[in-house]
């Protein structure tokens, strides 16, 4: 990789190099290795998310509600897959959509190439 800051289009091609340089690559059979050595119940709302990011998800929303009326509730699940994605090597951006910022709009969007 080139150290000078070369300019061309209007573009930095050395940053351009450094970013598709560090994005993370990693197999599907790797990913699904790890997922299996995290011991998770394979029922959990947190296996289902991994599960469909593995077979190519490029978002998810980790908040979702249950219940119905007066008994609705908030559930989150966004520390727990914080830790999964960090012990299969997944990274992620962590974003909120929704229009003042509350919980359910949490998005992640996978930065990690699943081959």
């Amino acid at each position: 990789m080139v150290d000078v800051y070369t300019y061309q289009n209007g573009i930095y091609l050395c940053l351009i190099k450094l970013i598709l340089n560090t994005m993370k690559k990693i197999t599907k059979n790797s990913a699904e290795k790890k997922l299996e050595a995290l011991s998770l119940n394979k029922s959990s709302i947190v296996y289902k998310f991994i599960r469909e990011v593995i077979e190519g998800a490029k978002s998810i929303r980790p908040c979702y509600s249950t219940g119905s009326g007066r008994w609705t509730r908030n559930q989150d699940c966004t520390v727990l897959l914080d830790i999964a994605f960090r012990k299969i090597g997944i990274e992620y951006t962590m974003s909120n959509d929704s229009p003042r910022g509350g919980a359910t709009g949490k998005l992640i969007t996978i930065v990690t190439k699943i081959k």
